[in-house]
C-alpha cells in the first residue's frame, strides 16, 4: 500500500485501501478465513517494514509513477476483486497449471488458486518471501508450489500465467517475455501496469482498476 509523510497523500491512501476493502468483500467475499489473516499479515508487513526490496520498490515505483524523488511508496498486492477478474480471462479451470512470475509473498497466487481450482507455480527470486509463501500454501492446503526463476517452471504444461509488474523494468520484462514464448498456443497472460507485447502475443482485454499504489490499469493478452 501506498504511504507518504504528507496528509493529503495518506488520505488518498486510505480512501483507495477502503474502496478496495469494500470492492472485495461484495465481489469476493470473506470466504477463507486463513487467507484473510495471511493478508492482514503482508499488509502489516508492507507498511511497517524496511526491507532494501522495499526500499528499491519505493524508488522504481517513484520514478515510474510520479516522474520525481521524494515520495515514498511501499508494494501493495493487486486486490481480490481484480484477481478475480483477471481469472476469468485466463480461462482457469480446476484441470489447468498458471505461474505468477513475481509472487511476492504469494497472495495473488494462493487467491487465483481458490477462485478457480486451478494449481499454481509463484516464481519469487527473494528467498525469504519464497519461503514465506511456501509456508502459507502448505498451512491453507492451497494447490501452488514454489520456484525461485521462471526458468526452473514447464511452461509449456502451463495454460496461463500472471505478472504483477509494476516495478519491473523494460529489460527484465523482456526476459520474462522470451520465457513466456514457451507457453503453448492459446494460452493467457495478464499482466499489471504494462502490457505483453510482441508478435506472439495478441492482446485481449485492458481495464483500469483502483490499486494500492493508485489507478492503473491491468492486461490480458493471448499466445498466438
Amino acid at each position: 500500500m501506498a504511504a507518504s509523510h504528507e496528509p493529503t497523500f495518506l488520505l488518498r491512501a486510505t480512501a483507495r485501501a477502503f474502496w478496495i476493502a469494500s470492492a472485495d468483500v461484495l465481489s469476493v467475499g470473506l470466504w477463507h478465513p486463513g487467507l484473510l489473516a495471511w493478508r492482514a499479515e503482508a499488509a502489516a508487513r508492507s507498511v511497517l517494514g524496511g526491507s532494501g526490496r522495499q526500499r528499491r520498490f519505493e524508488a522504481a515505483l517513484t520514478a515510474r509513477q510520479t516522474g520525481q524523488a521524494g515520495v515514498s511508496f511501499v508494494q501493495g498486492d493487486t486486490p481480490w476483486h481484480v484477481l478475480r477478474k483477471i481469472a476469468r480471462w485466463l480461462r482457469l479451470g480446476p484441470q489447468d497449471t498458471f505461474v505468477d512470475v513475481g509472487a511476492g509473498h504469494g497472495l495473488a497466487a494462493a487467491v487465483m488458486a481458490l477462485v478457480t481450482g486451478a494449481k499454481g507455480v509463484a516464481v519469487e527470486p527473494v528467498a525469504a518471501m519464497r519461503e514465506g509463501a511456501l509456508t502459507g500454501y502448505q498451512a491453507l492446503r492451497v494447490p501452488v508450489t514454489t520456484a525461485e526463476s521462471l526458468e526452473q517452471v514447464d511452461v509449456a504444461g502451463c495454460k496461463a500465467a500472471f505478472l504483477g509488474w509494476t516495478c519491473v523494468e523494460a529489460p527484465a520484462r523482456a526476459r520474462m517475455e522470451e520465457a513466456l514464448r514457451g507457453l503453448p498456443s492459446g494460452a493467457r497472460v495478464a499482466t499489471v501496469t504494462d502490457a505483453i507485447t510482441g508478435p506472439c502475443w495478441q492482446t485481449l482485454h485492458s481495464e483500469p482498476a483502483t490499486l494500492p499504489w493508485g489507478r492503473d490499469r491491468w492486461f490480458a493478452a493471448e499466445r498466438r
